[in-house]
């Protein structure tokens, strides 16, 4: 019996994955995100997602109120794949204070 040692991935760190893009090897017609230390393949956003994200929107709404502005990210072009830190970020509005 042979024994084969493969050693684990690499886990790839929030700099490198930028560096990644700054060097051209990742652009932003790549679809991918890093996920714990992996760069995962993403699919395309489709309907279900748009659903899922308006409904999601709306009851974000209705909790929040006029206490804060709720702005969902929706993909645009950039000059290659972000790090996403948030799911969803809440602003309170300045002129509510």
């Amino acid at each position: 019996m042979i024994a084969v040692y493969a050693p684990p991935p690499k886990q790839i760190t929030v700099d490198l994955y930028q560096q990644m893009g700054e060097k051209g090897l990742l652009t932003g017609e790549d679809r991918v995100q890093l996920i714990e230390g992996e760069i995962l393949e993403m699919p395309l956003i489709g309907p279900r997602h748009g659903s899922v994200t308006g409904r999601l929107a709306k009851w974000l709404y209705g909790i929040v109120g006029d206490a804060a502005i709720v702005r969902l990210g929706n993909p645009g072009p950039q000059a290659f794949p972000k790090v996403r830190t948030r799911v969803a970020s809440l602003f309170v509005d300045s002129d509510q204070r």
